[in-house]
C-alpha cells in the first residue's frame, strides 16, 4: 500500500500535466481501494469525468483545452494513476487507448475525415448506363442497406487480414523466410479486391469473395513453411479469432448513434431492425428501413423503388412546405449540444428523436464538385450523430463528372479504412446500377415514405443559435505537386547510394518545415489586408491575418502524423507520431543555399568551384541520408505501438553528431499524449490508392485541440495524381469570417497551399540537380556507409 508521501509525490507528478486540485489523490485513493477487483467501464468513465471537472475547477476551460490539450492529457494522467496504483492499463481501456480517445478528444463536426469517389458516374458513362432519378437514388440506398447488413463481415474480413498476416510476421521471425513475411500484409493491401470482380461466384457475396481470395494468398505463402509452423498459426488464428473479434466488430460498427456528454460521446447501439437509412431529398429529411416489415431480412429493391418514387412524386407538395436546416445543430460543438438537448421543446425532441436509427445518410441534394471538400460537407448532415453522411455533386455533365463524397466520423473510421470504405460503397451502388439497368422496373408502387417534419418553436432557434459553434475552417486544394519528379528523385537516390532512401511522405513532411520558415506571401493579398486594416470595423481581423502572414520569427512546427497501427494490432487503430524536422540541427537550410550556388558556379565551367561543390554534395546528401535514416525509425517505433522516447531513438545506427543533440534535446516521453498535445498540425497521407480505385480526393480530419492550426491531407489518384488538402484554423480566418471576409481568409490559405506546392516542386528540381550534378562524386554504399560511421563517431 502507499504512503501518503509517496501519494503525494504522484500527484505533484500528474499536476505538472494536468492541474487538477486534489482530483487525483481521490481517484488514486479510490483505485488502491478495489485491491483485487477489475475495473468497470463506468468507474473509467466517472474517473475520467472527475479529472476533467477538476481542471475546469482549478483553470479555465479555454487553457484546460488549449494549452493542456484536455481529454489526451486526462487519459494519460489516469493511465498514470492506474500503473502506480498496480493496475493493467488495458482493463481500463480494453478498446486501445486510441478508440477510448476518439470518444473524448475527436467528436466535433472538424473531427470527421472526407473521401471523394467518382466512379459511380464514371462507370455509368462509359457503359452507358442510364438511370432516372429514382433508380439513381436506389442503387445507393440499396448499397447503403447492403453494408450496414455485411458490416461486422466486413469487419471480421479487415480483422482476419491484418492479424493473420501480423502472426505470421511474428511466428517467422528470426527465421529464413523473415523477409517475405515481414511485408506480407503490404503484399496483400496491393492486391486485394474492393467488388465482385469477373471470377467471383453467383453465390458470392463481397465479403465471402474476399475473404476466399485472401486464403488462397495465404495458402500460396505458406507452401514453404514446415507444416507445424503452419499448423501453430492457424490454432493461433483460432484462439485470437474467438476471443477478440467479436470485441473488434462491436468496437468498430458502424450501427451505432452518437449521444453527446458533457466531455465525451457514448456510442450507443442501433438494433438491425431499427436501422434506417436517411435521406436529404429538397432539404427534406426522409427515413428508409433497410429492413422488410417485421423482420431482420433485408430490404428488397422493390420496396426501395417504391418508396423513392413516392418521395419524387409527393416532392412538388412537400417543396411547399419549407424545411427546417439542421446545419446549425451539426454545428454545435458536442458538449454544447449535450448541455442543449434538455432545453428543447418537448415536441422538437420528439421530432428529432427518429434520427438516432440513422448510422447512414444520403443526401440527394446536389453540390457543386469544383468547390473544395471542407465546403462540399458544409450541406446538411443531420446532427453530428451519424457514423457516415454521403454527399453527391449530381449526374456527370458536360465538363464535368459526377461524385460522392463521404464525410465520416473519426470515431469510427480512420483515415485508410475510410478510404477503403468509400470504394466498397461505391462498387455496391454500382452493382445496383448495372442490376436495374439489366431488370429495369416495368412501374412503381409508390409507398407513403416517412418524412420527418421538423418544426422549432422560437426559443428552440434561439437556443441553438446561441450555443457554442466549432472553430470556423478555411480550406484550400491543389494537385500541381509533381509526384513524378519525387519518383524520379528516389530513383536517382537509390542511383547515388542505397543508404540514401527518403519516402515520398518524408519529402512532403521534410519541406513542410522548410515551406513553414520560407514561405513568402502574396502582394495582392498583403495588400488587400493593409486596405482592410485601415478600416475600423476590420481593423483587428486584418491585423490577425497580417501578423501571421509576416511575422518574422516563424516556427518549424511540430506536425502529428497518423501511423497505421492496425497492422500489428486492429484494436489500436492509429498511433499518433508527432515530429518536427531537425532543420537547424543540421543547418538543411543554409546547406541547400550554400551547395545550389556551388552548383550553379560549377555549371558555370568555374574550374574552381569543383572542389566546394563536391565537398557539399557529399555533405547533403549525407544529411538527408541520415534524415532517412531517423524518419524511417521513428515511424517503426511508432508502428510497434511504443512511443518515440530517447531511449528509442539513441539505438539509431549512423546518425551523425548534430541529430544526436537533436534527439538528446528531445523531451523525456510520456505516452503517445505527449504526441497528441505537441503536434501542432496534423499531416496524413494516405498514400497511393490501388489500379482499381476512384479515389479522388481526401480531407484528414482534426482533433479537438484548440492548439492544432493546420491539417494537412493527401491522396494520390491511380493515375499518379497527387491532390493535397489543407485546413486552416488559424486565429485569423474565425476573425475574418466573423466580419464577413470568408473568401479573403479562403484566399489566404489558397496562397499558403499553393506557396508549399510550388515550392516543394522547386526544391525538388534543384536535388535532383544536386544528386546527378558529376559522375565523379558518386557514392557508392560501401563509401557511403564508411562516411556514416566516420561521422558518427
Amino acid at each position: 500500500m502507499f504512503t501518503q508521501e509517496e501519494i503525494d509525490e504522484v500527484v505533484k507528478k500528474v499536476s505538472q500535466v494536468l492541474p487538477a486540485g486534489n482530483v487525483p489523490e481521490l481517484i488514486l485513493s479510490g483505485l488502491l481501494r478495489l485491491g483485487e477487483r477489475r475495473l468497470q467501464k463506468e468507474t473509467v468513465r466517472t474517473d475520467l469525468a472527475q479529472l476533467m471537472r477538476g481542471v475546469e475547477n482549478t483553470l479555465d476551460k479555454a487553457a484546460y483545452l488549449g494549452y493542456f490539450g484536455g481529454p489526451a492529457a486526462a487519459i494519460w494522467v489516469y493511465q498514470y494513476l492506474l500503473t502506480r496504483a498496480g493496475k493493467k492499463v488495458e482493463d481500463a481501456f480494453p478498446e486501445g487507448v486510441w478508440q477510448f480517445y476518439v470518444c473524448y478528444g475527436l467528436r466535433e463536426d472538424t473531427a470527421r475525415h472526407t473521401n471523394e469517389t467518382h466512379g459511380f458516374d464514371t462507370t455509368l458513362t462509359e457503359h452507358q448506363i442510364h438511370l432516372d432519378e429514382v433508380e439513381r437514388m436506389a442503387a445507393w440506398v440499396m448499397a447503403a442497406a447492403v453494408c450496414l447488413h455485411q458490416y461486422d463481415e466486413f469487419l471480421a474480413t479487415e480483422w482476419k487480414e491484418r492479424t493473420g498476416t501480423c502472426l505470421l510476421r511474428k511466428l517467422t521471425q528470426g527465421q529464413r523466410w523473415e523477409g517475405y513475411f515481414a511485408d506480407l500484409y503490404r503484399q496483400w493491401a496491393e492486391q486485394k479486391p474492393y467488388s465482385r470482380e469477373e471470377d467471383a461466384g453467383d453465390d458470392e457475396q463481397y465479403p465471402v469473395y474476399r475473404w476466399n481470395k485472401f486464403k488462397r494468398f495465404v495458402l500460396r505463402s505458406v507452401r514453404a513453411l514446415p507444416p507445424g509452423l503452419v499448423d501453430k498459426w492457424r490454432q493461433e488464428m483460432t484462439r485470437l479469432e474467438r476471443e477478440q473479434l467479436p470485441r473488434y466488430q462491436r468496437q468498430m460498427t458502424i450501427m451505432t448513434t452518437l449521444v453527446p456528454g458533457t466531455y465525451e460521446e457514448i456510442r450507443q447501439p442501433i438494433p438491425l431492425e431499427d436501422a434506417k437509412v436517411g435521406l436529404v431529398y429538397h432539404g427534406h429529411y426522409y427515413l428508409i428501413p433497410i429492413c422488410e416489415p417485421g423482420t431482420r431480412d433485408p430490404v428488397t429493391i422493390d420496396t426501395i423503388l417504391d418508396t423513392l418514387a413516392a418521395i419524387v412524386r409527393q416532392s412538388p407538395t412537400v417543396d411547399q412546405t419549407p424545411a427546417m436546416p439542421l446545419t446549425e445543430l451539426a454545428h454545435l460543438k458536442r458538449a454544447a449540444y449535450a448541455e442543449l438537448w434538455p432545453k428543447l421543446s418537448e415536441p422538437f425532441q420528439t421530432a428529432l428523436q427518429p434520427l438516432a436509427t440513422v448510422p447512414i445518410l444520403l443526401n440527394f441534394d446536389p453540390r457543386d464538385r469544383t468547390l473544395p471538400l471542407a465546403e462540399i460537407r458544409q450541406a446538411e448532415r443531420g446532427l453530428g450523430t451519424h457514423p457516415l453522411t454521403v454527399f453527391t455533386t449530381g449526374p456527370a455533365r458536360e465538363g464535368t463528372g459526377g461524385s460522392f463524397i463521404f464525410d465520416q466520423s473519426h470515431i469510427f473510421f480512420d483515415g485508410a479504412w475510410g478510404a477503403a470504405f468509400a470504394e466498397i460503397f461505391t462498387n455496391e451502388a454500382i452493382s445496383w446500377a448495372r442490376y436495374l439497368q439489366a431488370f429495369p422496373p416495368e412501374s412503381y408502387q409508390p409507398a407513403a415514405p416517412r418524412r420527418m417534419v421538423l418544426t422549432a418553436s422560437e426559443k428552440d432557434l434561439a437556443l441553438i443559435q446561441a450555443g457554442a459553434k466549432c472553430t470556423p475552417e478555411a480550406t484550400a486544394e491543389t494537385n500541381v505537386i509533381n509526384i513524378q519528379g519525387m519518383v524520379q528523385l528516389r530513383k536517382l537516390f537509390k542511383m547515388r547510394s542505397d543508404l540514401l532512401h527518403l519516402t515520398v511522405n518524408d519529402m512532403l513532411v521534410l519541406y513542410r518545415a522548410i515551406h513553414a520558415l520560407t514561405y513568402q506571401p502574396s502582394v495582392d493579398l498583403i495588400h488587400k489586408l493593409r486596405e482592410l486594416a485601415a478600416h475600423p470595423d476590420t481593423c483587428d481581423a486584418a491585423q490577425a491575418a497580417l501578423s501571421v502572414m509576416t511575422e518574422k520569427t516563424r516556427i518549424n512546427p511540430t506536425v502529428l502524423i497518423p501511423v497505421d497501427a492496425s497492422v500489428c494490432d486492429p484494436r489500436e487503430r492509429v498511433h499518433p507520431l508527432s515530429f518536427e524536422v531537425p532543420l537547424t540541427q543540421l543547418d538543411l537550410l543554409s546547406l541547400h543555399e550554400r551547395t545550389i550556388e556551388a552548383l550553379n558556379e560549377y555549371d558555370k565551367g568555374v574550374r574552381t568551384a569543383y572542389a566546394q561543390f563536391d565537398t557539399l554534395q557529399r555533405q547533403y546528401l549525407l544529411t538527408l541520408a541520415s534524415l532517412g535514416e531517423v524518419f524511417h525509425q521513428v515511424k517503426s517505433v511508432a508502428i510497434s505501438g511504443q512511443t518515440a522516447s530517447v531511449k528509442s531513438l539513441k539505438l539509431l545506427a549512423n546518425v551523425p553528431m548534430p541529430l544526436q543533440k537533436w534527439l538528446n534535446a528531445y523531451s523525456d516521453r510520456i505516452g503517445w499524449m505527449n504526441d497528441m498535445l505537441k503536434g501542432r498540425e496534423v499531416f496524413s497521407n494516405i498514400g497511393r490508392v490501388v489500379y482499381t480505385s476512384t479515389l479522388s480526393r481526401f480531407l484528414t480530419a482534426k482533433d479537438d485541440n484548440d492548439q492544432k492550426d493546420l491539417a494537412w491531407g493527401v491522396l494520390t489518384d491511380k493515375e499518379d495524381q497527387m491532390y493535397l488538402t489543407l485546413r486552416d484554423f488559424r486565429p485569423h480566418v474565425a476573425a475574418l469570417f466573423a466580419v464577413g471576409q470568408k473568401d479573403l481568409a479562403n484566399a489566404i490559405t489558397q496562397d499558403y497551399l499553393n506557396g508549399y506546392a510550388n515550392g516543394l516542386n522547386l526544391f525538388l528540381r534543384d536535388l535532383g540537380r544536386i544528386t546527378v550534378a558529376s559522375r565523379e562524386t558518386k557514392l557508392s554504399s560501401r563509401a557511403n556507409r564508411n562516411l556514416l560511421q566516420r561521422r558518427n563517431s
